[in-house]
């Protein structure tokens, strides 16, 4: 699958490059039953990394771990945690330069991260549905488009995206 810039309409550093492979590399979930009813609220917390590999891949890599608290317990009641890679290779088996990723950083947090948070969603939305709790939807991501003046949502650094947000659960049925 061909991939075009989101950070920058008619970027250049994805122009040739393709998606390889996006896949799960970690995953847990647990839950911690009381009496009564669940906790209400839950925290979101998010991170993005990029890497490249000797086999002329760039990867970007992004974890997300969903914890809900009891009030009276600094233990965690839900916790859901995954991380997903992408990895991007150029369709001339070329590899681009440490520099290259490097000067591009915010684009390919962008783009990486505009591709992988659907996959995040599913996940966390699948794995509550299997613990029998009322289904976790996380919120949709926006990307930051250069010069439009908005910040993206799952964070603020360039080469590291972390958000902390706490969202209201929905009521059970």
């Amino acid at each position: 699958m061909k991939t075009k810039d989101v950070a920058t309409p008619g970027g250049s550093f994805f122009d040739g490059m393709e998606v390889a492979v996006i896949r799960l590399t970690s995953s847990r979930s647990q839950l911690t039953l009381r009496s009564g009813p669940l906790p209400s609220k839950y925290e979101i917390k998010s991170a993005f990394s990029i890497g490249h590999t000797p086999e002329s891949t760039v990867l970007g890599t992004i974890s997300c771990e969903v914890t809900s608290r009891y009030d009276d317990s600094p233990e965690a009641a839900i916790t859901i945690f995954c991380e997903f890679q992408a990895v991007y290779r150029r369709s001339d088996g070329t590899m681009p330069t440490i520099e290259e990723i490097s000067s591009h950083k915010e684009e390919i947090t962008q783009s990486a991260t505009f591709q992988l948070w659907p996959f995040v969603r599913h996940y966390v939305y699948w794995v509550s549905a299997q613990l029998g709790i009322p289904s976790l939807t996380l919120p949709l991501y926006k990307p930051a488009f250069a010069g439009d003046g908005d910040s993206v949502q799952q964070g603020a650094s360039v080469a590291k995206r972390k958000a902390v947000k706490k969202v209201k659960r929905p009521k059970s049925r």
